[in-house]
């Protein structure tokens, strides 16, 4: 989006406009567009939202629950432990076989069967745990990129005005929708990606 003026009864007032639609117009249908004043408005009434609700603890308490319904971390935990064993014990076993086989103690067709079902059980194992790790790590990553925004958001606490190094800091992007009518009254929807933790809105 680029910067214009457009002049208004009350003066030059700076205009945001997104020139996609000028260059490719058979793409993009719609002429988007927002006041500077509105979009400034805007950002610093959720910034200091946000801002509240982490100091607040709101939202890291709304990840924990939504972390903890969608993984049911007591479980996997649970879960990860017991194949932790399990592999010990079929590491002690696969080992057994060997030394039996080799001390002729087990013959070659029930210790090459005996060793492909265990081994099978190693790997099937293997790569449950590997999602389990997944699983448990995007609730803790969850939790860590909210303590990562809320060192940055305690330097803003309580904040008057935003600073192009504030946004910098807080902000991936700012995704502006096209003007729309509802209801006879002009709407525009406003998307704030935050660094860290994504569309905090929806959380």
């Amino acid at each position: 989006m680029t910067l214009m003026m457009k002049p208004l009864k009350a003066g030059p007032t700076p205009l945001i406009r997104c020139t996609h639609h000028y260059t490719n117009p058979d793409d993009c249908k719609h002429n988007h567009a927002i006041y500077y004043d509105d979009l400034y408005a805007e950002v610093l009434k959720r910034v200091r939202s946000i801002a509240s609700r982490i100091e607040s603890g709101e939202l890291l308490d709304r990840i924990q629950k939504q972390s903890t319904k969608r993984v049911k971390t007591d479980k996997l935990i649970a879960e990860q432990t017991k194949a932790n064993k399990r592999l010990t014990v079929l590491k002690r076993i696969i080992k057994k076989l060997y030394e039996d086989f080799a001390a002729d103690l087990l013959d070659s067709g029930n210790y090459h069967s005996m060793l492909t079902e265990y081994t099978n059980e190693q790997k099937q194992i293997t790569a449950r745990l590997a999602a389990i790790e997944a699983e448990l790590g995007v609730e803790r990553n969850a939790e860590q990129n909210v303590q990562k925004l809320k060192a940055v958001l305690d330097e803003y606490l309580n904040i008057e005005t935003l600073t192009a190094n504030m946004l910098n800091q807080l902000i991936e992007r700012i995704e502006i929708g096209h003007t729309v009518k509802v209801d006879g009254c002009r709407q525009q929807e406003i998307t704030i990606v935050y660094r860290f933790i994504g569309t905090a809105d929806e959380i």
